[in-house]
């Protein structure tokens, strides 16, 4: 959380003050911050729940617990029918039934399907039939057990997946793929697979026995809970975009603030990030403090290389630059870049990494604007779980506090 208030992100002018002058609101329709989302999309709530929030509103994402994040997400589409309606046509089954709303969903509503094994020695399946290209695509799934622990996220014709124990929360083996498994309220968990660059002609759940096999007698009575089905191109798993009859895309949060030069000292200063990337995805993703014309401009960004980060200045011409790889990006990390005259340097996580005592500053009310992106592109794609704009460069006994994890 802020050591200031409450608020997700925040800009203040000190880094020992409360002065909430911009923030980000996580459920009605203003923000101080411009947020531009053209579809509605999903976040998981306060209290656990997945929930659904409204065109151009930003996500305060509880995922990761009691502290939320800005949720800051590419475009996806959903590319599995009917998501929640295991019982359509769209799924089919093999040795198993399905009793459709049968018990409480992660969203809160009874919603969730039971799968049952059938009494009969077989494989015990529900799949989709779906094209998939020869690229990554991640198949996802909120399931929880219901006296079968042990099930495989699969795709047949590329013959990988994942296996998950559901009763551990663990991943127990996996082929060609990458697996994950995230704990939610009420014993569910969203389980996924990033499906490897081979295609495949559909992608399936399938019951797995306590000797490890897919083909086995069933009890006709154990099974699991499920809900929220989801295919996506890309190499991680995004938050839930329901579907019907057909495919639905989630279009991607852009956020930015503009004629801000009189909350950002241009002649010095320390801009503070605390986030977590939301993969290594080989882009750069990048929050950028700049004029009107971007050629002075403080970029704070994930490189295209895993895991690294940089910092840099351009006031016409490059001034300042460091570059550090952290242990992982995907963990939340506080980062922090003091800039003045002849006095650069970089911190992350409580230790001093790039230093620089020589290269000339903006003058004053250069920095203008603030976009989660450059010029459309190198947009961050991350949890944000603040954003602080300091008016003057802190010293290294503020900036260890600042950033120490």
């Amino acid at each position: 959380m802020s050591l200031y208030d409450d608020a997700s992100i925040i800009l203040t002018p000190n880094a020992y003050k409360a002065s909430k002058l911009y923030s980000l609101k996580p459920t009605d329709g203003t923000a101080d911050f411009n947020v531009v989302r053209a579809t509605t999309a999903t976040r998981v709530n306060e209290d656990g729940l997945i929930e659904s929030v409204g065109v151009n509103v930003p996500r305060l994402d509880y995922s990761g617990g009691v502290c939320p994040s800005i949720l800051v997400e590419p475009q996806a589409t959903n590319l599995l029918l009917r998501s929640q309606e295991f019982n359509n046509a769209s799924w089919l089954k093999t040795s198993v039934t399905v009793t459709a709303n049968a018990v409480t969903s992660p969203d809160g509503t009874t919603t969730a399907d039971t799968i049952t094994e059938s009494a009969t020695t077989s494989v015990h399946q529900l799949k989709q039939n779906i094209a998939l290209t020869a690229v990554n695509h991640t198949w996802s799934l909120f399931v929880k057990p219901n006296g079968r622990k042990n099930v495989i996220l699969w795709s047949d014709t590329a013959s990988k997946g994942t296996a998950f124990d559901l009763n551990a929360g663990t991943i127990t083996s996996e082929t060609s793929s990458v697996g994950k498994i995230t704990a939610l309220t009420n014993g569910w968990f969203k389980i996924s697979t990033t499906i490897l660059g081979t295609g495949g002609v559909n992608v399936s759940l399938y019951f797995i026995n306590d000797s490890g096999n897919a083909s086995y007698l069933g009890d006709g009575v154990s099974g699991v809970y499920v809900w929220g089905a989801q295919l996506e191109l890309g190499s991680y798993a995004t938050s839930y975009i329901p579907t019907t009859s057909s495919t639905v895309t989630r279009n991607e949060d852009v956020i930015s603030k503009t004629g801000i030069s009189s909350l950002i000292n241009s002649e010095e200063g320390t801009l503070f990030v605390e986030m977590a990337a939301l993969s290594n995805s080989g882009t750069f993703r990048q929050i950028l403090f700049h004029d009107n014309a971007f050629n002075k401009r403080i970029a704070l960004r994930y490189m295209p290389t895993s895991n690294q980060i940089n910092a840099s200045l351009v006031n016409g011409t490059p001034q300042a630059d460091f570059t550090y790889i952290l242990n992982n990006a995907l963990d939340f990390n506080k980062i922090a870049f003091k800039y003045k005259q002849n006095d650069f340097a970089l911190w992350v996580n409580g230790v001093e990494v790039g230093a620089d005592t020589s290269g000339s500053i903006f003058s004053a009310n250069t920095l203008q604007n603030i976009d989660f992106n450059y010029l459309g592109s190198y947009l961050l794609y991350a949890k944000v779980k603040q954003l602080q704009v300091n008016t003057r460069a802190l010293t290294d006994t503020e900036l260890t506090a600042l950033t120490t994890l």
